[in-house]
């Protein structure tokens, strides 16, 4: 599909932030660009029919979000107003373009092989030396966190194929990114990954899960952490608050719409294994947003936008399938 090469860049530029590291790229508008190349793509793609003009469930509580967010911002007029109405509006574009631009079980494995592929990445960067890299990052939260939510996207290639290869990825993404919380010293990276390893393994295994799980985490617990809850509000207060939980509750219901659905049928095997590995990834975005509230970074919009793309690939395949709904249907 055309769209998933402005997605595939998209997601590095987001996850890496080159633009900031190469001075010769810093004049140029690359994330406007990249955006505009990948809502080209779509539009292609729609135009040969390679995708749908189908909304995916948080399509509409995404968009309120943003919209009502962006309203804030203009009549309180905060300061940095300006650099975060850009960041939230990058936010929902990239939401829109991973929920409506992946249809395809093969394109949500690509999306998940880049994911997987920046958070080993900028885990190293975070853990190791003071470098160009690790200042263009986020705060440390959000350093240690954004790696860890990509853990089991590694867990489900190797559920998708076991072979060798995929497991020394899976084993070396879950080393780097517990290296990575311990050395950040992040409270957040600590809750988060733990969290992730509870349902991943809970979720495969049952109480033996929950043991390993326990097991691979405990280690984090004997070094010292720091961080606290989030410095800033969610964005459009109360309102953007209401809506952000209906995104992310909408997310979860999919992921667990599908797993349910599908557990039985072999023949539906790959929807179930990613279904599982985004509950795992939004449980640990749950409790990053203790840390690093929802609109404040890529992470939020990138795992509901994956829950949607995963809606989409599945409703390829089952044209039955219907959307799970909040109150309200937009």
């Amino acid at each position: 599909m055309f769209a998933m090469v402005g997605i595939v860049v998209l997601l590095v530029l987001r996850g890496l932030h080159p633009q900031e590291l190469v001075a010769a790229l810093q004049p140029l508008p690359l994330v406007p660009l990249v955006f505009a190349l990948a809502l080209f793509g779509l539009v292609v793609d729609l135009k040969l029919r390679k995708a749908q003009l189908t909304a995916a469930p948080q399509l509409g509580w995404a968009a309120l979000f943003a919209a009502g967010a962006l309203v804030a911002l203009a009549v309180t007029r905060p300061p940095g107003a300006r650099v975060e109405a850009a960041e939230l509006a990058a936010g929902f574009t990239t939401f829109f373009l991973l929920a409506q631009g992946v249809q395809r079980f093969r394109a949500l494995a690509l999306v998940a092989a880049v994911l997987v592929a920046v958070a080993l990445v900028a885990a190293a960067a975070a853990m190791g030396p003071p470098s160009a890299l690790a200042a263009a990052l986020d705060d440390p939260d959000a350093r240690a966190c954004a790696p860890a939510l990509a853990l089991p996207l590694a867990f489900a290639f190797f559920a998708r194929k076991r072979s060798a290869t995929r497991l020394f990825l899976s084993i070396v993404t879950l080393v780097v990114v517990g290296v990575c919380v311990i050395l950040t010293q992040s409270r957040a990276g600590q809750l988060v990954l733990t969290t992730i390893l509870v349902v991943h393994f809970g979720l495969r295994f049952g109480l033996r899960g929950l043991l390993l799980a326990a097991a691979l985490a405990a280690p984090l617990f004997c070094f010292p952490v720091h961080g606290g809850v989030a410095r800033h509000g969610v964005p459009g207060g109360l309102f953007g608050l209401v809506a952000s939980l209906a995104v992310l509750y909408l997310s979860f219901k999919t992921a667990l719409l599908l797993l349910v659905r599908y557990r039985n049928d072999r023949d539906a095997a790959v929807a179930v294994t990613w279904a599982r590995a985004l509950l795992a990834a939004l449980a640990g975005l749950a409790v990053s947003l203790v840390f690093v509230p929802p609109g404040r970074g890529a992470a939020f919009w990138i795992y509901t936008g994956l829950a949607g793309a995963l809606y989409q690939a599945a409703r390829a395949h089952d044209t039955k399938l219907t959307r799970p709904v909040v109150l309200i249907r937009f």
